[in-house]
């Protein structure tokens, strides 16, 4: 009797299509993250384009001064660059930069080039891009020219830093 009942009982779970599966398995999946890291360096560093008459140009291809901007992140950058108004330390009248044309006075012009001076690039006080697409520890040879006032109300030495800044390409 207890043979047929179980015989019935397996006959039954056959039929409903019941399957009694005893098995069990993990597997580990090993899973790393690096944190994006946006940064450049800018060597030397230091441009001094000397003393400039007015209306004239001073570039760095000439004073063999091209500044190595490089990628010091790890991902792929573009690099921007922007200059700014001028600073003395004094009391002078800065020079307001010029985005384009012949600088009047108190005005100057400031361009960029990263072909050893081939072609040169105006830029202003806001960010334009100067190179792209810079894998990691890649870099991009910077030159700069400066266009000086045709005339200025101040004769000190006038600082005409520029800003160079790495984005995520």
């Amino acid at each position: 009797m207890k043979q047929t009942l179980l015989l019935l009982t397996v006959i039954a779970f056959v039929l409903s299509g019941v399957v009694i599966v005893s098995a069990a398995d993990t597997q580990t999946i090993a899973a790393t993250v690096t944190f994006q890291q946006i940064s450049l360096t800018a060597s030397d560093g230091t441009v001094a384009y000397g003393v400039v008459a007015a209306s004239g140009t001073s570039d760095t291809v000439a004073l063999s001064d091209s500044q190595t901007i490089t990628n010091t992140g790890n991902v792929a950058e573009d690099f921007d660059i922007k200059g700014m108004a001028t600073t003395t330390g004094g009391t002078c009248t800065h020079w307001s930069i010029l985005p384009s044309g012949l600088p009047a006075a108190n005005e100057y012009g400031h361009s960029w080039s990263i072909n050893a001076g081939t072609a040169w690039t105006r830029f202003s006080d806001t960010y334009s891009e100067f190179d792209s697409n810079k894998d990691a520890l890649a870099t991009s040879t910077l030159d700069l020219r400066i266009t000086m006032p045709s005339a200025s109300d101040c004769l000190a030495a006038q600082n005409v830093d520029v800003t160079v800044q790495a984005s995520a390409h």
